[in-house]
Formats: C-alpha cells, structure tokens, sequence
C-alpha cells in the first residue's frame, strides 16, 4: 500500500486547521500510521502533540534550512500530556519557523 498524503491547509486564520489536524490524526492513527509534518510558525499542533515541544532538537525549520537533513532524525512520538499516542508521530514546527521563508 502506498502512502496518502492529506493537506490542511487555509490562508485565512482562525477556520480550524489546527483543530481539523490533531483530530484526524489521532482518528488515522488508530489503524494507520500517521506523520503530522507541521508547517505553522505558531507550532499550535505541535504544542498540542508534544510536551515539552520547545526542546525538540529537530524540526520542519531543519528541514528547510538543511536540504541534505535526514528527515527521519526530526520524526518524534506524539506525547500530550506525556501518554503517547501509538501510530502518531510528528516533525514539529518552530517559532523561529517564519524565518525560513
């Protein structure tokens, strides 16, 4: 079985990207392995999946900013509320991240 590839994404703030995200994810996730790859520099999904998400060492800032970075090293669990969640991980956004652009 090949790979399914689902954006979320929208121009305009505030109309549940976030949201939409998080929960399709967790709902994939219960028969499919899921990788949140998260985009925003608000890190929003990132900060709801992972605890301590400041500390992550690698993220999709990495990947923009290292063309030859293993993608597999920014792949981490999806932990809220330190309870991982099987299937779901995720390459989490930065702050920083809108100074990639």
């Amino acid at each position: 079985m090949s790979a399914k590839i689902i954006a979320v994404a929208n121009k305009k703030g505030g109309v549940g990207k976030t949201s939409i995200t998080i929960n399709l994810a967790i709902e994939i996730a219960k028969d499919y392995k899921v990788v949140v790859v998260d985009l925003d520099s608000q890190a929003n999904t990132t900060s709801c999946l992972v605890d301590n998400f400041r500390e992550l060492e690698f993220t999709s800032m990495t990947l923009f900013m290292d063309r030859r970075f293993d993608v597999k090293r920014a792949v981490v669990d999806c932990n809220p509320n330190g309870r991982k969640i099987d299937n779901l991980s995720i390459i989490g956004a930065h702050l920083k991240l809108q100074d990639a652009y």
